[in-house]
C-alpha cells in the first residue's frame, strides 16, 4: 500500500500567504498614500484655478508648482506599482494640474505647456484639456458680466479650438476614455 504525501506538501502554504500579505499590505500602504497625495494636488490645483479667477496669479503660481512637484511625487511612488499608477485617482490629479497650468498659461499670456513640459501623461493632458473649458467658460461669462465683450469672444473661440481638436481623438476608451469629456465639451 502507498502512504498519503499530500500533508507534506502543503507546510509551506503559510509562508507562501504570509510573502503575498506581507506584498498586498506593503500596496496598500503605498495607496493610501497615494491617494492623500492625489487630493493634495487636486487641492492645489482648485485654489490655483480660484485665484487665477480672482487674479491672484502669485499665488496660482505657487498653488500650480506645489501640485506639479507633489504630481512627480505620486509618479514615482506609483510607478512601481503599475494597478495603483493606472488607477483613476493619478489620472485625475494630472488631469487638475494640466487644466489650472493651462489655464493660468492663458490668462497670463503664455502659450500653453507642453504635456512633455508638465511631466504629464498624453491621456491626461487631453482629459485637462476637456476640464480647461469650463473654466474658460466661467471667464467668459465673468467677462460678459463685466462688459468685457472682446475677452469673452477670445474665449469662446479657444472652446471652439479646444473641441475642435479634442473631437479628433476617436479611440476605445480602454487606451483613452475621452468621450464622456468630448460630450461635456461639446455643450
Amino acid at each position: 500500500r502507498e502512504k498519503t504525501v499530500f500533508i507534506s506538501s502543503m507546510k509551506n502554504l503559510d509562508k507562501i500567504v504570509s510573502k503575498i500579505e506581507k506584498n498586498i499590505d506593503g500596496k496598500d500602504k503605498v495607496r493610501e498614500q497615494a491617494l492623500r497625495s492625489s487630493r493634495d494636488i487636486i487641492i492645489s490645483c482648485r485654489k490655483a484655478i480660484q485665484s487665477i479667477h480672482q487674479k491672484k496669479m502669485k499665488d496660482a503660481q505657487n498653488n500650480i508648482k506645489k501640485a506639479s512637484s507633489n504630481l512627480q511625487t505620486l509618479y514615482d511612488l506609483t510607478k512601481p506599482h503599475p494597478e495603483l499608477f493606472h488607477a483613476g485617482f493619478v489620472e485625475n490629479a494630472a488631469q487638475e494640474l494640466v487644466e489650472a497650468s493651462c489655464l493660468y498659461n492663458i490668462m497670463t499670456g503664455k502659450e500653453l505647456p507642453d504635456p512633455d513640459e508638465l511631466q504629464t501623461t498624453y491621456s491626461s493632458y487631453l482629459m485637462g484639456l476637456c476640464d480647461l473649458v469650463g473654466e474658460l467658460r466661467r471667464t467668459a461669462l465673468d467677462s460678459i458680466r463685466n462688459g468685457e465683450g472682446k475677452k469673452a469672444d477670445e474665449c469662446l473661440n479657444m472652446m471652439e479650438e479646444i473641441y475642435d481638436v479634442i473631437i479628433r481623438f476617436d479611440y476605445p476608451s480602454g487606451l483613452l476614455p475621452i468621450k464622456k469629456k468630448q460630450d461635456m465639451v461639446r455643450g
